[in-house]
């Protein structure tokens, strides 16, 4: 372990809602860092299973636990937990997500070296249900620090660059200057949000895998409906264009949408084929 005295908090969130099959492993993960100086914050939305049991029989004193009154929604979740978060650096960990051990370690690192980089993203794995590797996604193949402007056009015009909400660490004074995730939205309200935050500085990139992304029948974005996809983007859309947060020239739109009903087609016949 390394010595935590002169580090900056962060804020681990944990969103939950019936996720007893894998918030264990979750909490674990975030616990075991080797970045001592955390906050586990778990937000739980009203879970019908044994969720806070399990939180409850695995809490330390890195841990924090809510539960809210009324269910806010997948988003509204992310939010009360941002609104709990004291770190200067907040991660977003999905209940069915696993951080590798030096993950928060290695993107901090990144931000205290660099104090214009206010969000930090790595390579990924992607597991099933029960853990098995399915692929990992490397977006470069070096490190790298970016200009927030130009990689957030590059990710507008072709897809989230950025990968899931557990895969980015990023500055609470960021958030405080764009606000949180817009709750009107759904798949996309990550990518949204990681857009206005690299528009405010730079972006940093690891390109070692350093998180694990749990895909399932029970993953929330898995079962999103085309209609929600569609509605979810020409928010994003508008966001950007009423905002300002970020400049885009209508050719940047096309390609934008023509990528999207790219990706759109690709879904549909990936459901027909399984199917």
């Amino acid at each position: 372990m390394i010595n935590s005295n002169s580090k900056d908090l962060v804020s681990i969130c944990i969103p939950v809602f019936n996720g007893e099959n894998t918030i264990r492993d979750t909490l674990l993960s975030a616990i075991n860092q080797t970045y001592e100086n955390i906050e586990i914050v778990v937000v739980d939305n009203c879970s019908e299973d044994n969720t806070v049991n399990i939180v409850q029989a695995n809490m330390s004193g890195h841990i924090r636990l809510y539960q809210n009154s009324e269910n806010l929604g997948m988003v509204g979740n992310w939010n009360k937990c941002l609104e709990y978060a004291k770190g200067e650096y907040i991660t977003i960990l999905c209940a069915d997500d696993l951080l590798n051990r030096d993950c928060i370690e290695k993107k901090v690192n990144i931000m205290r070296e660099n104090k214009d980089v206010v969000m930090v993203f790595s390579a990924s794995e992607i597991i099933n249900e029960n853990g098995t590797s399915l692929m990992k996604r490397r977006i470069f193949n070096n490190n790298k620090i970016m200009e927030g402007k130009k990689i957030s056009l590059r990710s507008y015009r072709e897809k989230n660059l950025f990968g899931e909400p557990s895969n980015v660490l990023f500055r609470k004074s960021a958030l405080n200057e764009t606000g949180g995730f817009d709750a009107s939205m759904y798949y996309s309200a990550d990518w949204d949000m990681w857009l206005k935050i690299a528009n405010t500085g730079k972006v940093g990139y690891i390109s070692e895998v350093l998180m694990k992304y749990r895909v399932s029948k029970n993953n929330q974005t898995s079962k999103t409906k085309l209609q929600t996809y569609i509605k979810d983007d020409s928010r994003m859309m508008s966001n950007i264009h009423n905002n300002n947060y970020m400049s885009t020239k209508k050719v940047d739109d096309c390609i934008h949408r023509g990528m999207f009903i790219f990706r759109m087609f690709a879904r549909i016949v990936y459901l027909k084929v399984k199917a």
